[in-house]
């Protein structure tokens, strides 16, 4: 057996224990996300994980024009219901 093989082998047995933890401590198993089953280095590892960093920021702008959007929505519906609060509740209480 080369020395590859079996640092891949070591790798990937570390690899799964980390992944096992985190779902352990997360709720969330990583491993079911189908790029990291063929990941046996840890290149490979940090190319997925990019490729899922970019995704998210692709997502996470996606909704930013939807969320800029409702802002000054929610602030005015927020200070109508202070409002209303105000004037519905008896000064006693």
């Amino acid at each position: 057996m080369s020395s590859t093989s079996i640092s891949s082998a070591t790798f990937r047995s570390i690899f799964d224990a980390a992944l096992g933890s985190y779902a352990e401590q997360t709720g969330i198993d990583i491993n079911s996300v189908e790029n990291f089953q063929s990941c046996d280095t840890s290149e490979a590892v940090l190319q997925v994980l990019q490729a899922r960093e970019k995704e998210f920021k692709d997502y996470r702008d996606k909704n930013r024009k939807l969320l800029n959007c409702l802002r000054p929505v929610v602030k005015v519906i927020h200070a109508f219901a202070g409002a209303l609060t105000e004037v519905t509740c008896p000064v006693g209480f």
